[in-house]
């Protein structure tokens, strides 16, 4: 679940940089919840 999280973390930032700011923030939703549910 750690690894997921980090994984989709650094998804969300390339997605950003890629200019997509509305699907990084879609992303980001999903990296949160992974992170939340490893404590």
């Amino acid at each position: 679940m750690t690894y997921l999280g980090l994984v989709l973390t650094i998804g969300v930032a390339v997605i950003a940089a890629l200019g997509e700011i509305r699907w990084a923030g879609v992303a980001y939703i999903f990296a949160a919840v992974c992170d939340a549910l490893d404590g």
